[in-house]
C-alpha cells in the first residue's frame, strides 16, 4: 500500500491490490486512511525561502578558513603565496555549491502568472490519485479492439491468434501484461452488457492462459451464458484448470459439463478425483453427480481406470456388477489389465478373477495359468479359465493336462463347460492342431475330447477322423466316437469329408458309416456313399442294422468294410454292363 500511495507500485502488483482491497474491509479502510493522510499533506503550505547572500557567504567561510590555521599555529592560507592555488580552488569549489544550492531552492519554489515568489499551496485544488495514465488507457483500448476482432474470427481460431498476438507484440514488449488485461476485462463484463467481449476474452484464455487464467474462468462459470465457452476454455488449458474443474464438478450449479471436460483431459489426477468421489458417493455424502455418471466418466479415462474400478469393486460388493461392467467400455482395459498383472501390481482376488472373465485378454492366460497349478487359487483360476472364449483356454488345458500338474477329472470338467458353452472354440482348436502337423497333441486331444463325454465334442472328433497325420487307430476311434455321443453335426462332418477318404482304409470308412447310420439313418448312408446297386446297398444297409442292434466291436467293423467293398464292386460292375452313350 505504501508503495502504491508513492506511485511506485508495478501495474500487474496494482491489479493484484485492487482485488485484496475489493474483498478485505479492514485493508480497504486502512488505504483510505493513508490516502486521506497523504493528500492532508500535500496541502501544506512550504516554508518562506530567502534569497542568499553569496557574498557573506563567502566571507564566512574565508574566517572560518583563518581561524582554523590560527588555532594550528600557522599563518594564515590567505597570506601565504605558495598555497595560493589551492586556497583559489577551495574558494571557487564552496562558491559554487552554495551558488548550485541557492539557484535550485529559487527554481523549485511555486509562483503565480504575475511572478510573485509565493502561491499558498492550500488554496489549490488536489486531483485524486490516478494509477491508470494515458498510456494505460491507450492499451486496455488496443486490447479491447482486439478481442473484438478475435471474435470475428471465430472459424479460423489458429489465425485469430496469430493477430491478437500480433497487435499485442508491442506492448508486450513495453512491459505492458496484456493477459491480465484480458482476464480483467472477462470479469468485469461478465456482469456487463456486452457479451461478444467477454466471449471472445473466454477463448482467448483458453488458447493463451495459465492458471491465474483458470481462476477467472472458475468466477466466470457462475454466468449461464458464458458458462458453455468458459468451460471449454477451461478444457483448453489442460492441467493446470484441473483444480477449478474439481470445484466446479463438486459444486451443485453446473457438475455435468465440468465433469465432461475435466475427462476429456484425463490424467492419473482425474482418475483419482472420480474414485474420491464415488468412495464420497458410496459413503453417502452429498454430491449433485450420480455414481453411474460418475463411473461412465471414469470408464472414459483410458488405461488408468482399470485399477481405480478393481479398488471400487473389492470395496462395496454389492455394486460388483455395476463397476466391473464399465470395464468392456474401457479403450485399452484388457491390455492394462494384462499388465498389471504380469508386472504383479495387483494381486489374485475374487474381483480380478471376475474383471479376467469380463475383458479375457491374452496376455494374461501365462498368469492364469500359473495360479491353475497353485493349489490355493486352482479351484478359483479354472472356473475363470471355463469362461474364458476362443481356442486359446483349450490350449491351456492341454498344456496342463501333458505337464501332469492338474488333475484330469478336473480339466474333464473345464473343457465340458467349454463345449456346453462354446463347441465353436473346441473345433478352431482342433483346426490349428492339424494346420501345425502337432501329431502328439492331436493324439492327447482326442483323448481328451473322449473323456469330455459332451456332444459339443462331436464335431471336432469327427474332424479328428479325417485328419492324416493321426494313427489309423485313433482315427477309426474318432470317427466311432462321434455315433457314441450322438450329434447330428458330427455325422454330416463325416459325410462331408467321408469321399476323401482313400479306398484302402476300409476299416475307417467302415466306422464312418457305422457313426452316420447310427445318427442320420439310411438317407445319411445314401449320401454318403453316393452311386451303388440296389443289391450292394442292400447288403450295406444289413449290415449297418446289424451292427446297430449289438455293440460296436471289432468284428461290426469288420464286417461292414466287408459289405462295403461288395457294394463298390457290384456298382462298378453295372456302370461297365451299361452301353456307351450314342455319339451325338
Amino acid at each position: 500500500m505504501e508503495l502504491a500511495q508513492d506511485g511506485d507500485l508495478l501495474l500487474e502488483d496494482r491489479f493484484a491490490l485492487d482485488d485484496h482491497l475489493a474483498a478485505c474491509a479492514a485493508c480497504r479502510r486502512e488505504f483510505a486512511a493513508t490516502q486521506r493522510l497523504g493528500e492532508a499533506l500535500e496541502v501544506l503550505p512550504q516554508p518562506p525561502l530567502e534569497r542568499i547572500d553569496v557574498e557573506r557567504a563567502l566571507e564566512r567561510i574565508r574566517d572560518e578558513l583563518d581561524a582554523q590555521q590560527d588555532e594550528r599555529g600557522a599563518a594564515p592560507r590567505w597570506e601565504a603565496p605558495r598555497d595560493g592555488r589551492r586556497r583559489i580552488v577551495a574558494v571557487a569549489a564552496a562558491a559554487s555549491i552554495i551558488l548550485v544550492a541557492g539557484l535550485l531552492l529559487h527554481d523549485l519554489r511555486p509562483q503565480d502568472r504575475t511572478g510573485s515568489t509565493t502561491t499558498a499551496l492550500a488554496e489549490q485544488t488536489v486531483e485524486p490519485i490516478s494509477f491508470e495514465t494515458a498510456e494505460h488507457e491507450v492499451v486496455v483500448g488496443a486490447v479491447r479492439n482486439a478481442l473484438l476482432r478475435f471474435h470475428g474470427m471465430e472459424s479460423d481460431r489458429a489465425a485469430a491468434v496469430e493477430l491478437f498476438e500480433r497487435e499485442m507484440r508491442p506492448a508486450r514488449r513495453a512491459g505492458w501484461p496484456i493477459l491480465r488485461f484480458v482476464e480483467r476485462s472477462l470479469a468485469r463484463q461478465a456482469s456487463e452488457t456486452e457479451p461478444s467481449l467477454a466471449l471472445a476474452a473466454a477463448r482467448y484464455l483458453g488458447e493463451r492462459g495459465d492458471a491465474h487464467s483458470a481462476g477467472v474462468l472458475e468466477r466466470v462459470l457462475e454466468d449461464d451464458e458464458l458458462r458453455p465457452e468458459a468451460l471449454l476454455a477451461l478444457g483448453r488449458l489442460g492441467e493446470v484448470a484441473l483444480p477449478a474443474l474439481f470445484r466446479a464438478v463438486e459444486a451443485a450449479e453446473h457438475p455435468v459439463g465440468a465433469l465432461s471436460v475435466m475427462v476429456g483431459i484425463g490424467g492419473e489426477s482425474v482418475a483419482d478425483k472420480l474414485e474420491e468421489l464415488v468412495l464420497q458417493k458410496e459413503r453417502g455424502e452429498s454430491l449433485a453427480l450420480s455414481r453411474p455418471a460418475l463411473l461412465d466418466g471414469l470408464s472414459q479415462l483410458g488405461p488408468a481406470a482399470v485399477p481405480r474400478l478393481l479398488r471400487l469393486a473389492a470395496w462395496n460388493l454389492e455394486a460388483r456388477a455395476e463397476v466391473l461392467s464399465r470395464l468392456p467400455l474401457i479403450q485399452g482395459g484388457s491390455d492394462e489389465l494384462a499388465r498389471l498383472l504380469n508386472q504383479k501390481r495387483i494381486a489374485a482376488s475374487e474381483v480380478v478373477y471376475s474383471a479376467l472373465a469380463i475383458l479375457q485378454p491374452l496376455p494374461a492366460l501365462a498368469w492364469l495359468r500359473e495360479r491353475c497349478e497353485e493349489t490355493r487359487e486352482r479351484e478359483r483360476a479354472l472356473v475363470c479359465l471355463a469362461a474364458w472364449s476362443g481356442p486359446d483356454p483349450c490350449a491351456v488345458v492341454l498344456r496342463l493336462h501333458v505337464d501332469g500338474r492338474v488333475d484330469r477329472d478336473e480339466l474333464n470338467h473345464v473343457l465340458r463347460e467349454i463345449a456346453e458353452r462354446d463347441e465353436e472354440s473346441l473345433y478352431e482348436f482342433t483346426e490349428s492342431l492339424i494346420a501345425r502337423e502337432a501329431a502328439t497333441d492331436a493324439s492327447v486331444w482326442l483323448e481328451l475330447l473322449f473323456a469330455t463325454d459332451h456332444v459339443g465334442a462331436t464335431t471336432s472328433m469327427a474332424l479328428l477322423s479325417l485328419a492324416t497325420l493321426l494313427h489309423p487307430d485313433d482315427r477309426q476311434w474318432a470317427a466311432l466316437g462321434v455315433g457314441e455321443l450322438g450329434a447330428p453335426a458330427g455325422a454330416r462332418a463325416l459325410i462331408a469329408g467321408f469321399r476323401q477318404i482313400e479306398a484302402k482304409e476300409r476299416r475307417l470308412r467302415a466306422a464312418c458309416l457305422m457313426s452316420i447310420h447310427s445318427l442320420l439313418g439310411e438317407s445319411g448312408v445314401h449320401e454318403a456313399v453316393g452311386v451303388s446297386s440296389p443289391r450292394g446297398m442292400g447288403g450295406l444297409l444289413a449290415s449297418l442294422d446289424e451292427v446297430d442292434r449289438r455293440a460296436r466291436t471289432a468284428h461290426g467293423v469288420h464286417r461292414v468294410a466287408r459289405a462295403l467293398d461288395k457294394c463298390f464292386d457290384e456298382s462298378l460292375f453295372s456302370r461297365k454292363s451299361q452301353p456307351p452313350l450314342p455319339f451325338p
